[in-house]
Order: structure tokens, then sequence, then C-alpha cells
């Protein structure tokens, strides 16, 4: 099953651990399940942002380890999102499909008329008591830097799980700007099981 739907930075800020100055997501473009997940997320590069004051004076240029570190969180919510669709489809806690009850969360953060306030509640119930898989990216295997990345740019992260075995996981990634590749890695992480910790609104 395939599910085309974009999410903003609240939802991204929901399924990762990780809070600015550190989170280096912005957004998630695309999610496909299935045997072999992939994920498509962005992130915009503001001159605003503080890594731009030291690196370096008087030349804007993206560390090329803040890439690497933004592929890792992409491979983190495609494993996120993998996991809660497989904890869903096998539990009764929550029947609806997940890609809409983030939906619904997301336009509830935006205002929107078409918010279901009591299937947000049903969900963040489900969400909160699901037993949670944390990752920690344990090696990078042939990253290339291929192009220099500046503020002002949108880099855009694509990544593939490739294969599982035990808690060992691996995938493919690559970073873009504007259709030209900059990145490619292939990452190892390691899987945890932990509870999610509540940092979403309970009061939608």
């Amino acid at each position: 099953m395939n599910k085309k739907m974009s999410f903003g930075a609240e939802i991204v800020q929901m399924l990762l651990p990780h809070r600015r100055p550190f989170l280096m997501v912005d957004r998630i473009l695309d999610f496909k399940s299935g045997k072999k997940p992939s994920l498509r997320a962005q992130r915009h590069l503001s001159i605003n942002e503080p890594v731009f004051a030291g690196h370096f004076p008087g030349l804007a240029l993206y560390p090329g380890a803040m890439t690497l570190e933004g592929l890792a969180q992409s491979a983190h919510l495609l494993m996120t999102l993998h996991h809660l669709q497989n904890h869903f489809s096998e539990s009764s806690a929550f029947t609806g499909e997940l890609m809409d009850a983030l939906h619904n969360i997301e336009m509830g953060y935006r205002f929107h008329p078409g918010y279901d306030a009591q299937q947000a509640k049903d969900f963040l119930a489900a969400f909160e008591e699901a037993s949670m898989l944390r990752f920690a990216v344990v090696g990078a295997v042939k990253a290339k830097f291929l192009k220099p990345v500046f503020a002002g740019e949108v880099l855009e992260y694509s990544v593939h799980l490739q294969r599982e075995l035990d808690h060992l996981i691996h995938f493919e990634t690559e970073a873009e700007v504007n259709g030209t590749l900059v990145a490619k890695a292939s990452l190892s992480a390691s899987q945890i099981h932990s509870e999610m910790p509540a940092y979403w609104r309970k009061d939608l």
C-alpha cells in the first residue's frame, strides 16, 4: 500500500525525538510502505541557521556532516512510520489508516475545519500506548559528498530500506538540491525498543 501525503514540522516532531537546533528535517514529502519501504523528506536551509555563523564567515556552506545527519533522521522517520503501520495493522487499539490519522492531526494544528477531534483523541491514545522503536546510526559506508550545499537551498532526502537482520537495518540514501545529487550514503542502524515520550499535544 502506497500513501503519498505531505506532513509538516508538527508531525515530524511527533515521530522524531530530535529538536532544534539538531532537527534536520522540516517536512515529510512521501512515504511508501511494503517490504522495502521508502521515504522522501526535505530541509530548508535558512541563512539564520546558527551553523552558518561559523561555517564559514562570508561563505554560507552547509556542513556535510549535517547533510548526513538529515539522511539518518529521514531513515529514522521511515522506520518509525513503518513500525507504526505494522503495529496498527496487528492491533485493535486503532482501526483507522495511519496516514489518514496523521493528516487529521495536522489539520488540527492548521485549524482546518475538517479536523476530527474524536479521531485524533482515539489515535493519540493508541499512539501513546504503542511500543516504539528508537534508532541509532552505527555506521556510514561509502558516504560521498558530490556538490557543496549553501544557505537558501532546499535539501531533499530520499531513503530506502534495503534489508533487516535481527536488530540491524541497512539503508541506501541520497540528498539532492533542485534535482542534482549532492550526497549519498549507505547507512546502518541499530533499533532499540522504548516507550515514545509525550512530545505531542494531547489537547488537540
